[in-house]
């Protein structure tokens, strides 16, 4: 598995537990693929894109999901293959691309994009509505946007940029989804390597994956560091909360072969870690706009 952010920035795909259909989900970007793994009867099933899939979203149907390709929003019919575009992302601005996205609490898909360097970032932090509109949000501007979930109430929302090291979180509306107080959450230097991708537990607890540093950390609500779990992939990728009662962690980790290179996974065992941290997270929220009709 390659990475799902920005070129030149090594990192395993995006991932997502389904709690109706008991399966994992995730981005096998050297594969240009979605895949979904349901451990219970170890049942594996791929779907090519046309592009790298970077990021995701349940829907109000299982067979829709909402994907965040490199460079645009569309809908997945799962049952057919079909995607429905919705629009286009970072036209006019070479080398910007999505990189990371949540579904806030409200069922409104929060997403981030990359491009640039730390001297001119091109990305930054945007939200898709339900009528399927698109906003940017008053969050500044990313070299590598990552680490995007929200509190269990919804009214805290975590963000980083990746290679600015910090974590920041803001006040969240949540019917609005008004942005207020942005402030730092984790300092720069405060914690090994770089934020990636981010998950919060049932406990409203941040699980921050570090790429680079090979760790997992659990941060508490006030930003210090509760957990430190040393993982045997060097660049880990997303964290997701899922099983029955969503007390396993699965972890993306980009397989290599050999001598070095990063290729596509060929098994879930190949380039995913379950772990085991003694809470339980949370379902992911569902994007809950307007979906395509089928054909």
């Amino acid at each position: 598995m390659a990475e799902a952010s920005a070129a030149g920035h090594e990192q395993a795909g995006y991932a997502l537990w389904c709690e109706r259909t008991q399966r994992l989900l995730w981005a096998d970007t050297a594969a240009a693929q979605l895949r979904a793994w349901s451990p219970a009867t170890g049942q594996l099933r791929a779907w090519r894109l046309p592009e790298p899939l970077c990021c995701f979203a349940l829907t109000a149907s299982v067979e829709r999901l909402l994907l965040g390709l490199a460079s645009r929003l569309a809908f997945l019919d799962l049952a057919t293959g079909a995607l429905a575009p919705i629009c286009d992302i970072g036209a006019g601005q070479p080398g910007v691309r999505l990189s990371d996205g949540r579904c806030d609490r409200q069922g409104r898909f929060v997403f981030g994009t990359g491009g640039g360097d730390a001297r001119a970032p091109r990305g930054g932090f945007y939200r898709l509505n339900h009528d399927l509109s698109v906003e940017r949000l008053p969050l500044g501007e990313a070299t590598r946007a990552a680490a995007i979930c929200f509190s269990p109430d919804g009214r805290t929302m975590y963000y980083a940029d990746t290679p600015a090291q910090a974590i920041r979180r803001c006040g969240y509306h949540p019917c609005s989804g008004e942005i207020t107080q942005p402030r730092p959450f984790v300092e720069a230097g405060a914690a090994p390597g770089e934020p990636g991708g981010a998950a919060i537990d049932a406990e409203g607890c941040l699980w921050s994956a570090r790429p680079g540093a090979g760790q997992l950390l659990r941060f508490a609500t006030d930003g210090g560091i509760g957990r430190v779990l040393e993982l045997a992939a060097p660049r880990p990728g997303w964290p997701v909360f899922g099983g029955p009662d969503f007390g396993t962690l699965y972890l993306t980790a980009a397989p290599r072969d050999p001598v070095g290179k990063r290729r596509a996974m060929a098994s879930p065992e190949d380039g995913i870690l379950a772990l085991a941290p003694g809470v339980h997270g949370l379902a992911e929220q569902r994007f809950l706009g307007r979906l395509p009709s089928r054909a």
